[in-house]
């Protein structure tokens, strides 16, 4: 079984500056097409993908034709639903830990053709070989 195809990826950051969003977007193949909003730092996107089209929220437009961001929107609602209410105590050391978790929640969900066997082989799959412990197992304890 092959994993899925990466629809979502996330990065942490604490500014989302033009600079960061361009080293994101080269992450990407450039025969992608993007949907975005209407924000200043995705200008550049048309230079670097096939296709870049936006929509603009400040002119209560929230789709136009195909493109709209519902999808983003809603992967972002249920991060954050996450991280206020299951997972209210993250620090930013573990910060990546849990944005790839809902990654693979949202590239491996029944929608796009994963089926809950194939989730749980993916799991396992990954785990293989690796302790799960909070601390290094030969680190000592500082007494």
């Amino acid at each position: 079984m092959a994993p899925p195809e990466r629809l979502a990826q996330s990065w942490w950051t604490t500014s989302s500056n033009r600079r960061f969003c361009r080293s994101c977007a080269r992450t990407f193949p450039a025969k992608l097409l993007i949907y975005t909003g209407e924000a200043g730092q995705d200008t550049h996107l048309k230079k670097e993908f096939a296709h870049h089209d936006f929509t603009s929220h400040g002119v209560d437009e929230y789709f136009l034709g195909d493109v709209h961001t519902n999808t983003i929107e809603v992967y972002f609602s249920i991060f954050k639903r996450g991280m206020r209410g299951v997972y209210q105590h993250c620090g930013r050391q573990h910060l990546h830990r849990y944005t790839a978790e809902f990654e693979f929640r949202c590239n491996t969900r029944t929608a796009n053709g994963v089926t809950d066997t194939e989730r749980a082989a993916l799991i396992l799959k990954a785990a293989k070989g690796k302790r799960l412990t909070y601390r290094r197992p030969d680190a000592r304890a500082s007494s």
